[in-house]
């Protein structure tokens, strides 16, 4: 079974379909119409054989069981979400994003939504909600020896990540030229004249980057600190910081910079890197394996984590019994035929 919470956030695609039952679950009927409104993309996508549609129809409907049987447990207990609990949500996701509620449903409409549909999909995180707060939650105990074994798990996984701590300094490239048709009739000239004038202005220009290039070098040999070099050649914002951009694990920055923090030796400045804004300049205070945070500084976000795992394996084992004691009847067709 795909994760129901996670398939209730996929986009929607409709499917051309015939309605019918797909499950009857005690008293609640789930059509075919509901599985493609909740999974047409994941179905279309799994649906290279009639075998792969049927098995990722399942799936889909695997998590609508789980839906209708997570309604009819918190309707017993009196739970169930309420209209003012959902007007509620609306209300507040409408504030947290500056926009009134008709601003909100042109917005869900943009984005290929029913107005109906997101209501339903909001209904069912809250649902989902409640249904770990009454349901799951009550199960839980935290284990300080699972929360110690998941953090030495994590430290063990970073200690294989490298981080560098790392200057820069950024050169402006040449910008702002006209083109030559542009220049030669401003100026009463022939159009190669003008291009001749550009691409002198330009060689002027590369020739200054060149030679700023050379000094920031040589200061650099000459035993000068870099945070000296880049406060006087920086154009792009780091002098403001004294050339220091921090602290980063292998992966985080842009390819092209991230290679050159992780090959340039320590101590020293990388080549240059060509973009179409200017040349990067690299310097590289150091490099080491990356430290581990300690585990009270981790203790929440190891909390979460915990807490995430525990609710998907205490729902799996929750659906399994529920399933038991529903009465379910699947009705979706054999796709080889009776």
């Amino acid at each position: 079974m795909i994760p129901f919470w996670g398939l209730i956030c996929a986009g929607v695609i409709h499917a051309a379909t015939t309605d019918r039952i797909a499950a009857v679950v005690n008293d609640d009927v789930i059509t075919l119409s509901e599985v493609y409104e909740l999974g047409a993309e994941f179905i279309s996508e799994a649906a290279l054989t009639p075998d792969a549609r049927r098995e990722a129809e399942i799936n889909v409907l695997d998590s609508l069981v789980l839906r209708s049987l997570v309604s009819q447990e918190l309707m017993r207990l009196d739970f169930d979400v309420t209209e003012d609990e959902l007007t509620g949500a609306i209300d507040e996701v409408a504030s947290n994003n500056g926009m009134d509620l008709k601003q909100l449903r042109q917005e869900i409409e943009n984005s290929g939504l029913t107005w109906s549909l997101y209501q339903t999909q909001l209904k069912e995180s809250l649902r989902q909600m409640k249904f770990n707060q009454t349901i799951l939650q009550p199960r839980i105990q935290v284990e300080e020896d699972g929360l110690l074994d998941l953090y030495q798990r994590k430290v063990r996984a970073m200690d294989s990540i490298m981080e560098s701590e790392i200057g820069a300094i950024f050169l402006k490239a040449a910008s702002g030229f006209r083109d030559a048709k542009s220049v030669a009739k401003e100026n009463d000239m022939r159009i190669e004249e003008a291009q001749a004038m550009i691409d002198k202005a330009k060689a002027k220009h590369q020739k200054a980057l060149s030679q700023k290039l050379a000094a920031i070098q040589e200061q650099l040999d000459a035993g000068a600190k870099f945070e000296d070099i880049a406060s006087a050649f920086d154009e792009g914002g780091f002098n403001k910081n004294e050339g220091r951009m921090g602290i980063f694990p292998e992966g985080q920055l842009r390819g092209d910079l991230d290679a050159a923090a992780f090959s340039t030796p320590v101590g020293s400045l990388s080549e240059p890197i060509e973009t179409e804004q200017g040349l990067f300049l690299i310097y590289v205070y150091d490099r080491r394996p990356q430290a581990a945070p300690s585990f009270e500084d981790m203790r929440s976000a190891l909390l979460d984590e915990y807490y995430e795992a525990r609710f998907e394996r205490e729902t799996e084992i929750w659906f399994t019994q529920a399933k038991r004691r529903a009465h379910i009847e699947v009705m979706l067709e054999d796709p080889k035929g009776p």
